[in-house]
């Protein structure tokens, strides 16, 4: 991705497989990590640091925002619990 941090999104599954993996990629390279089950997310994992942070977050959003757009364009409507006080 141009312009701010690369996200990886993976499944419950294989962040479960690959843990140590994943969190060496988000410590040493910063990424972050959009975990999903049954195809909704369910966790963000971010690097902590700064002012990287709030570009992690917002590149976060829109990954999020792509998503649920490919979702509607295919029909597919899914619904993400707000939990915790999220907002949906």
């Amino acid at each position: 991705m141009t312009g701010g941090p690369h996200v990886l999104t993976v499944s419950l599954t294989e962040f479960s497989k690959h843990t140590a993996q994943i969190m060496s990629e988000v410590e040493n390279a910063g990424t972050p990590v959009l975990v999903t089950r049954h195809g909704r997310f369910v966790a963000a994992i971010t690097p902590v640091a700064g002012h990287v942070e709030s570009r992690v977050l917002t590149e976060m959003a829109r990954e999020i925002g792509r998503t649920r757009a490919r979702e509607r364009e295919d029909g597919v409507t899914r619904v993400i619990p707000a939990e915790g006080g999220c907002p949906p």
